[in-house]
């Protein structure tokens, strides 16, 4: 009975170990088409995974704790044309440039 639990709390560890492992995040910059101005405020969303992030004063976004896959970015802001983004992750997305 022992060994049997032990197992069983062996597995949930490692499962829980594996799952933190495959955690990453997406990061990198919004700027305005033409100009090359960083985009503040603009809303950087993974609406199936319910994350998201602002940019900053630099039109910079880092949206954290992304699933290994293909997930669809939504960007926008009021007054500009909205944009998508299809980013497959398989480790830390960075420098990811986005313009509006």
């Amino acid at each position: 009975m022992r060994s049997m639990l032990l197992a069983i709390l062996i597995m949930a560890g490692s499962t829980a170990f594996a799952s933190a492992q495959t955690r990453w995040h997406i990061s990198g910059t919004v700027v305005e088409e033409g100009s090359g101005e960083p985009v503040i405020m603009a809303s950087v969303v993974i609406r199936e995974l319910s994350l998201w992030a602002v940019t900053d004063a630099n039109g910079f976004f880092s949206i954290e704790n992304v699933p290994a896959g293909t997930h669809k970015l939504s960007i926008d802001l009021l007054g500009y044309e909205p944009a998508e983004r299809q980013v497959t992750v398989k480790g830390n997305v960075e420098k990811l440039s986005v313009a509006l």
